[in-house]
């Protein structure tokens, strides 16, 4: 046991690491230099068209939307469900539930006071 900590058991030959790199290198296939392809004005501009295409085409879709569902206030055939009133009845509508409220108001105010008031003359302190 003592034998084999002192040496080594695998060994290397002489110069095999010296010549290594240059024997992995010898093996190798040649590979063909690539020559740089020349970089055109069009292919640097290329991605901005598309982006301008895309917001161009996005403009036009939406504006064909807006022209078929009607924005441009023309009446559509669904306005002539809805009921519109004249501002005068609005306000009218108005003031009669504001009246009707105040009325409620005072009535209530008249009944509480006349309950505390016979209460209070009922049970004199």
């Amino acid at each position: 046991m003592e034998k084999s900590t002192d040496k080594l058991p695998f060994t290397v030959p002489k110069g095999y690491m010296e010549s290594l790199t240059s024997r992995i290198m010898d093996s190798l296939p040649e590979k063909p230099r690539q020559t740089e392809t020349p970089v055109r004005p069009i292919d640097r501009i290329r991605p901005w068209l598309y982006l301008a295409a895309v917001f161009t085409g996005l403009l036009l879709f939406f504006r064909v939307i807006a022209d078929m569902t009607g924005t441009d206030n023309t009446p559509s055939p669904t306005d002539s469900l809805l009921v519109s009133l004249p501002e005068a009845q609005d306000t009218a509508l108005y003031e009669d539930a504001y009246s009707e409220e105040e009325e409620y108001l005072d009535y209530l105010e008249t009944e509480y006071a006349t309950y505390i008031l016979t209460e209070e003359w009922q049970f004199p302190e």
